[in-house]
């Protein structure tokens, strides 16, 4: 067992203590619309958390730490495989990394929105 370091429920938690984040770029914002930039932000901000990206860049797949000690919520990796997603340049959006970034985080929360239905629907089960 994980305990409950590791996996889809953990990354779900984590997830739902950073949706509704406000957009801090409300430029980029305006450009790609506030939904995808919120998405953006929120992709970061989630793989900051849990030890996908290191140092304004995306931690690549072989240099994950793999140990008792890597962050909580790491495991399983839903990381980027295309590296040139690396999402800010000197600290700046590029208006394409944030839109293909807010597109696979959609990806991303509809999964963690359906490891949300089956907790609810599991907690349901067992309360019967």
């Amino acid at each position: 067992m994980s305990g409950g370091r590791f996996g889809f429920s953990v990354q779900q938690r984590i997830w739902q203590s950073l949706k509704g984040n406000s957009v801090a770029d409300p430029v980029m914002g305006l450009m790609i619309g506030n939904e995808k930039m919120a998405a953006a932000e929120t992709c970061i901000d989630f793989a900051n958390r849990v030890g996908w990206r290191l140092q304004d860049a995306w931690v690549d797949y072989e240099h994950l730490n793999w140990n008792e000690d890597a962050p909580v919520g790491c495991l399983p990796y839903c990381g980027f495989l295309e590296q040139v997603w690396r999402v800010k340049v000197f600290g700046v959006w590029e208006w394409h990394s944030a839109i293909a970034t807010a597109s696979w985080w959609q990806l991303c929360v509809s999964l963690l929105s359906r490891v949300e239905v089956c907790v609810t629907q599991r907690r349901r089960g067992a309360e019967s």
